[in-house]
């Protein structure tokens, strides 16, 4: 007896696979077929996906350590804060991801209200799985006096390090927040702090990690000791009202919002 008539009397050891050659040589029906086909597809699909979260865990034991270190000077020319550019992340990042074969991308879009979205998507190679990561939208960057194109290539690379950041979970070390920078406009935060902060929420892998640093990020945007202790305790109050910069604690509680519902998720499947 062959080795595939010996599989076949066993049919709790043949895969979806097996089982849709069978119904193939025997002529089984279109719907049999489309079932077993999409099985088939479902079980690859799982198998890619385990893949794909292990070489993520491996990466994230490698992950290299990155330090705001490029000073940005105020009008004094004293240092109002350190920031990071993109090739600061994406270089080492890019290098230690390739080590274990996973690959990043990103999309863009325009938004009907005049502002940039930008998408981070990992992939593992060899596999046809790819994972939507981190979605960041900003207005074009018009500070400075720059034109139209500079405007919106600026916000294009600010939103790509930090999908990036949040989609591999990559925290910057050598940030300062609660630090008062000069010239700093009262109609809001420094765009970098705000996107550092949504990209910490975002980067979070539990619920406690997310509130810890939504908490932190609210501080940032000017929320008093006294309301985060309420906040804390479990009492209701107006974070985004009592906020020196509404508009970002705003879209902090929103980050804190959707992170933790995706941590949840995570968790169910697991």
């Amino acid at each position: 007896m062959t080795d595939t008539s010996l599989q076949r009397t066993n049919p709790a050891a043949m895969t979806p696979m097996d089982l849709l050659q069978v119904a193939i040589e025997k002529e089984g029906s279109i719907d049999v077929i489309e079932r077993l086909a999409k099985l088939q597809f479902d079980m690859l699909d799982r198998e890619d996906r385990i893949k794909f979260r292990q070489a993520m865990t491996q990466f994230k034991a490698e992950m290299p350590k990155v330090i705001r270190s490029r000073s940005v000077p105020g009008k004094d020319g004293n240092e109002r804060y350190k920031v990071v550019a993109l090739e600061d992340v994406a270089d080492p990042v890019m290098k230690t991801l390739l080590k274990h074969h996973i690959t990043y991308r990103y999309k863009s879009d325009y938004l009907p209200d005049g502002k940039i979205k930008v998408t981070c998507f990992l992939a593992l190679e060899g596999t046809a799985y790819e994972e939507q990561g981190a979605t960041l939208a900003a207005p074009p960057d018009t500070s400075g006096g720059k034109d139209a194109l500079k405007a919106v290539g600026s916000t294009t690379s600010y939103l790509e390090k930090y999908t990036l950041m949040a989609s591999v979970g990559m925290h910057v070390y050598g940030s300062d927040p609660e630090a008062v920078i000069p010239d700093q406009p009262e109609e809001g935060m420094d765009e970098g702090t705000a996107l550092d902060c949504i990209a910490s929420i975002e980067s979070a892998a539990s619920e406690d990690e997310v509130w810890d640093r939504y908490i932190e990020c609210l501080r940032t945007a000017g929320v008093p000791d006294n309301i985060l202790a309420d906040l804390n305790a479990g009492k209701p109050v107006n974070v985004v009202d009592s906020a020196k910069y509404p508009k970002e604690a705003k879209t902090f509680v929103e980050a804190k919002n959707n992170q933790l519902k995706k941590v949840k998720k995570q968790q169910v499947r697991r």
